[in-house]
């Protein structure tokens, strides 16, 4: 399914149409084939998937209606962002399904009530090393204003090649920590270029924006 803005007349499209693929690539907005392989999903992946099918059952078997009736009142208190950066106010199925699963993420219990909003955590100093001899990589978030329940990596690559950069496709979540400690990667390959990038999850919530970095084995 593609995502237009402008409908026929469109200024903005994300997604595949039959055989086209609407993106963007270097910063410029462009139509391709649309990409019909298939990409293993990692363990964390599906996870991830039967999360969705768990949440999504707990909503419609085991919430009754007068729960389902606050999931819909407190939304009216929230926005999201579409994947065009437009804000936009959710349904309750919306905010319960992204509530309970982040919760399920870092391996809280789905919650029936509306979880409040709190500050978020905020990080800083992301430090990747590079082990050649290995060769590995590792890396952790040095400094915390406030604890997230837990951080992600995630990683494109290999590439031949410092300046090619992921499209979304090619980003694999690898593992989540609990903040303060250190993921090592040994699955890399030297002289290779590889992509990281890490965002850190609330129990109430709250997934923060994506920091990347590159990085050369070599």
């Amino acid at each position: 399914m593609a995502i237009v803005k402008g409908a026929l007349h469109s200024d903005l499209a994300s997604g595949n149409m039959g055989s086209l693929c609407y993106s963007r690539w270097r910063g410029i907005q462009v139509c391709r084939a649309a990409w019909s392989g298939t990409v293993p999903n990692t363990g964390e992946q599906i996870n991830y998937q039967d999360d969705l099918r768990t949440c999504a059952q707990y909503w419609g078997g085991t919430l009754t209606a007068a729960q389902r009736q606050k999931w819909n009142d407190a939304a009216t208190d929230w926005k999201f962002l579409d994947r065009f950066g437009n804000p936009y106010r959710p349904s309750g199925y919306m905010l319960f399904m992204k509530q309970n699963m982040v919760r399920l993420r870092i391996a809280y219990s789905i919650t029936a009530t509306p979880v409040s909003k709190k500050d978020p955590a905020y990080g800083t100093d992301w430090i990747i090393n590079v082990d050649v001899a290995t060769p590995a990589t590792n890396q952790l978030w040095e400094t915390w204003q406030s604890t997230p329940a837990r951080v992600e990596f995630w990683r494109a690559g290999p590439y031949d090649s410092g300046g090619r950069h992921p499209i979304a496709g090619e980003w694999r979540l690898k593992t989540h920590r609990a903040y303060g400690y250190r993921w090592y990667d040994y699955d890399i390959i030297g002289g290779k270029f590889y992509w990281y990038r890490s965002r850190w999850i609330e129990g109430w919530g709250h997934c923060s924006n994506f920091h990347e970095q590159q990085v050369e084995i070599n």
